[in-house]
């Protein structure tokens, strides 16, 4: 990767994707900056290794052994995950575009398309209908045959996005990253039940004011607002049942403290990089073209500002 790259893992996976595509859903999926292989048993294991090695090879990429694992009989961090005693070890995040609310579904790394679009049909469908457009990344999943016909036959468009504008899909990347940060902070005690926690970190996540927005997705949604979790009272007399009660309460109440921290800490991120700039006469200043009539330039050459120009009197 050339020194100063952005987005290197996502590059990384689409030109994983390119020289791989005809074993993918074969015998190999990419995932950002990890390859993995799996087979049916260890003779076709090394028959697959061998063929991805040569096609690495050819391409001049070599492998680091330091940080490869091989022989293993099921993945344990392919995602960042572990696998937890219901088989999941990965999680698809879906957002809606317009009332930002987000679904957390979990998965396994290894499921094929047909698996995937079960999802589909059992988790986004019931609750929001048939969508009309559905942004995904170049995964080998949402570019199969497929997967591009069931959509077609639903009626719904489907645009990638891609290494080189992964802003087409920015909202599920600035997601992905909460999820992972609520993980860390709810689950860092029991992270092998990380899936059991989905659920909770959902509806905190749903009932929780969105910057944007300045509502939460719930109510943009439903137009109101959910009852949260209530502490027990103190006459409970099935003490099972107060305990539960008594989790999912805590649970609740790190889940919100960390959504918190994480909305604090974006905020100062974004006031560390904002400055209020003093343009005084005699300043050289840029000006920005998206209010200009420059429609005769092509809008792949077409500049964002022009000048510089000085600054003759101040309004």
């Amino acid at each position: 990767m050339p020194f100063g790259l952005t987005n290197a893992p996502a590059t990384f996976q689409a030109k994983m994707n390119h020289i791989l595509r005809p074993l993918l859903d074969e015998c190999v999926v990419v995932y950002l900056d990890d390859i993995l292989i799996y087979s049916r048993d260890m003779q076709q294991h090394i028959q697959h290794l061998r063929r991805i090695f040569d096609i690495l090879r050819r391409e001049r990429f070599y492998v680091k052994l330091s940080k490869s694992e091989f022989a293993l009989e099921k993945p344990g961090f392919h995602t960042g995950l572990p696998t937890t005693a219901s088989g999941h070890d990965a999680i698809v995040v879906v957002i809606n575009k317009f009332s930002k609310m987000g679904q957390f579904i979990p998965t396994h790394t290894t499921a094929r398309t047909e698996e995937t679009s079960q999802l589909v049909v059992h988790y986004i469908i019931p609750q929001h209908g048939i969508p009309t457009t559905l942004i995904s990344n170049q995964d080998p999943k949402f570019t199969s045959k497929f997967w591009k016909e069931l959509m077609s036959l639903l009626g719904t468009k489907l645009a990638m996005s891609s290494a080189y504008h992964p802003q087409t899909d920015g909202q599920t990347e600035r997601l992905n990253q909460i999820v992972e940060q609520l993980l860390r902070a709810v689950c860092k005690d029991e992270i092998s039940k990380w899936d059991l926690y989905l659920p909770i970190l959902e509806f905190a996540y749903n009932n929780a004011t969105h910057a944007t927005t300045e509502q939460t997705p719930f109510f943009l949604c439903y137009r109101c607002h959910p009852l949260k979790p209530q502490k027990p009272t103190a006459s409970a007399t099935v003490q099972a049942a107060h305990d539960f009660i008594t989790t999912m309460h805590q649970l609740w109440d790190r889940t919100h403290k960390g959504l918190l921290d994480i909305q604090q800490q974006q905020k100062r991120q974004a006031d560390r990089h904002c400055t209020n700039h003093t343009i005084t006469v005699g300043d050289q200043v840029l000006l920005d073209t998206r209010n200009l009539d420059i429609s005769h330039l092509p809008s792949k050459i077409r500049p964002r500002f022009c000048g510089p120009f000085l600054v003759e009197a101040q309004a």
